[in-house]
């Protein structure tokens, strides 16, 4: 009798074992991959698939030198195209900043030194740049027709009240990306964007030359300019997850020169 209750002992003790043997293991395991995934969600929101695209050449670091007098090279602005970016939006949880501009526009070329500011002082340096005229997007004998990536691109944003719509100057309207556009999503909707550069910056008709030009920035608009993007800035980094701020859509007569 003695025999067989120590056989009992021993087989309980022996199932203990190994229960313990299998499962502490697979606890560690199960922890192990919790905390990588954990790890991968943080990666996700820090960038994590914006820097692999860097990493590997997709994005590379913008040529903005044809923005007249920017002559930062090494700079934050890192250029894509509609398509990228309506992925990014559509697929990824990824909060990022993204401009959209062209070196010919005049506003664009305002407030890129403004944007480099506010983003250098946060130490930002990571900014999607779209470039409106790049070959994707844009086509010269037709510079006022939709891509068909901007037109996707649109139907996304128009949920988020980021369109603009202008009347030109034969008296018709037109709805589009209006550059420069800064905007700010966070992996849900846009938190926060400018559209132009401030309500009020138009341009002034010289009679001289009888054509229009847009005049420089005054160091209070300046401000005030610097002011709205150093609030994307920091709301980028607070990791604000809310629809905030739609602000500036200069809405004024506009010559067909696709801004």
């Amino acid at each position: 009798m003695t025999n067989k209750n120590e056989m009992i002992v021993r087989k309980d003790v022996f199932i203990i074992f190994m229960a313990v043997v299998i499962l502490v293991p697979l606890l560690f395991l199960q922890n192990s991959l919790s905390s990588r995934w954990g790890e991968r969600e943080q990666d996700v929101r820090e960038g994590y698939l914006i820097q692999e695209m860097i990493n590997s050449g997709y994005i590379q670091r913008a040529d903005v030198s044809d923005h007249e007098g920017f002559t930062v090279e090494n700079h934050m602005f890192y250029e894509t195209d509609f398509l990228t970016v309506l992925n990014l939006m559509q697929n990824t949880n990824e909060p990022f900043i993204l401009y959209v501009g062209f070196g010919a526009c005049p506003w664009c070329v305002e407030s890129i030194p403004v944007l480099y500011e506010a983003a250098s002082y946060h130490g930002i340096d990571r900014i999607l740049y779209v470039n409106r005229r790049s070959e994707l997007n844009w086509d010269p004998d037709e510079p006022m027709r939709l891509s068909d990536m901007e037109k996707h691109l649109m139907n996304l944003l128009e949920q988020h009240m980021v369109l603009t719509t202008r009347e030109m100057a034969d008296g018709s309207f037109l709805t589009r990306i209006f550059v420069p556009e800064v905007l700010l999503w966070n992996g849900e909707t846009v938190v926060m964007h400018n559209t132009s550069t401030l309500y009020g910056h138009d341009r002034e008709f010289c009679e001289e030359n009888e054509e229009y030009f847009l005049p420089e920035l005054t160091e209070e608009q300046r401000q005030e300019l610097l002011d709205i993007y150093m609030k994307i800035m920091e709301l980028y980094l607070s990791g604000e997850r809310t629809q905030g701020e739609h602000i500036n859509e200069n809405r004024y007569p506009c010559e067909p020169i696709d801004c």
